[in-house]
């Protein structure tokens, strides 16, 4: 969990999608930055944590492309 936390408080609390605070009572997923299928790492430096919301919709739009 502290890893999360070092995470979050890379990106000051902010998602990377929306731009609008993650707070603790906000449903949040961590996800890779480059995926592990493509070379990615599960180091710090590899993952975000973005709103579950923000993450659904980026997945739909990648899949669309």
């Amino acid at each position: 969990m502290a890893k999360f936390y070092r995470v979050w408080q890379r990106q000051d609390g902010i998602g990377p999608v929306c731009q609008t605070p993650i707070t603790f009572g906000s449903p949040w997923v961590v996800s890779h930055i480059v995926k592990v299928g493509d070379g990615g790492t599960d180091a710090m430096s590899n993952l975000e944590i973005k709103h579950l919301k923000c993450n659904e919709n980026h997945q739909y739009a990648e899949k669309q492309e």
